[in-house]
């Protein structure tokens, strides 16, 4: 088929592309209508839950090119969205090195057009071609009993909350979890009876962890005296609940010490502290479930091997107490200070930081 010159002009008016012209004609030629990126896009995030990871990668797609034809859009484009989101995440001053949402960007957008391409709206999925971007090394690491206590310590003396910069502490270092975790924490996520507390965290997935009795009692007069009708567990003392921008000072009140700032510690370093002393004690499998990690990266073997909640409270208690009978009892306060590190001879042994540096007001 050959183009008149009046045919070619039509079509550079209107800007289209050869992409463009060859989705229309497949289109035409199938009597199908024409599927935006934004159709496909949205289709997929009204089917995840609340504050998904994908969330902001499928936004940014439909912000970019959410008017383009999903059956033009090629692995080009999707790498160009994905280097996109990574310069943005750069211009956060919080943000690392933005890898993370440019792999974010490439795997929501394979995962839209794989639920697209199975909703018959369109056949290929660009994002499938598009390899994700390799990570730079971490420094972040499990910190020693020292910094574990400079870090308490920092926080609590740069605190215009230390109640509150302490009650998290605790609740980071006894259940490892994430930001998300200690902010989405409501009163109905607290087991009392069963020293344990339901976490929310990545992809709202759940999971139940132990916690000592101290710090059950503490977080349930905590909610009482700050609740002022909100059924979340953590507030402020203007009343606010816990947020991320709230997360970013207490990372700066940790980070007031040069050797955090200069390694960026922050919340998460807690949770790596934890998870690392629980597989020092109790092995990868424990662990893991500590940590909430899937267990498909156990194989078949996985499903006959799962850590039971009897195995994470006896893990906790050997952590923080030692007697594992004292996790009940409210009266006795959690080292949270202490490391367990492999040693020659003993399967585990426990260390403190040096000095009371990391005690604080007690």
């Amino acid at each position: 088929m050959s183009y008149s010159d009046q045919q070619r002009a039509v079509v550079e008016a209107l800007g289209l592309s050869p992409d463009d012209l060859r989705g229309l004609a497949g289109a035409l030629e199938s009597d199908e209508r024409i599927v935006s990126v934004r159709e496909v896009a949205q289709a997929h995030l009204a089917t995840l839950p609340h504050h998904h990871r994908y969330a902001k990668s499928l936004n940014r797609v439909m912000l970019w090119g959410g008017d383009d034809n999903a059956a033009a859009v090629r692995p080009a484009d999707v790498s160009a969205w994905a280097v996109r989101a990574g310069a943005e995440a750069r211009d956060d001053p919080k943000a690392r090195h933005g890898v993370g949402a440019q792999e974010a960007l490439i795997l929501a957008t394979r995962a839209a057009f794989a639920g697209a391409i199975e909703s018959g709206l369109v056949r290929h999925n660009p994002a499938g071609q598009v390899g994700l971007p390799d990570r730079p090394p971490s420094r972040r690491g499990a910190l020693s009993a020292e910094q574990l206590g400079q870090a308490h310590f920092a926080l609590l003396a740069h605190s215009r909350d230390p109640d509150l910069d302490d009650l998290v502490f605790g609740l980071l270092r006894e259940t490892a979890c994430r930001r998300q975790g200690a902010i989405r924490l409501n009163q109905d996520d607290m087991a009392p009876a069963t020293r344990a507390v339901r976490l929310v965290e990545k992809y709202a997935k759940l999971r139940w962890v132990p916690v000592s009795a101290h710090l059950m009692s503490r977080l349930v007069s905590h909610a009482t005296l700050r609740h002022d009708g909100c059924n979340l567990v953590l507030h402020r003392q203007d009343g606010g609940h816990l947020n991320d921008k709230w997360f970013e000072g207490f990372a700066r009140r940790i980070q007031s010490l040069a050797w955090a700032a200069e390694l960026g510690v922050s919340a998460h370093w807690i949770r790596h502290t934890t998870i690392t002393d629980i597989e020092r004690i109790a092995g990868v499998r424990v662990a893991a479930a500590y940590a909430g990690h899937a267990d498909g990266n156990f194989g078949v073997t996985g499903t006959y091997t799962k850590a039971s909640p009897e195995e994470l409270r006896l893990a906790h208690a050997r952590l923080f107490f030692d007697r594992n009978d004292s996790a009940d009892d409210p009266r006795y306060e959690p080292n949270l200070l202490r490391r367990a590190v492999l040693s020659s001879g003993t399967p585990v042994e426990f260390i403190r930081p040096h000095s009371d540096v990391g005690r604080f007001g007690s």
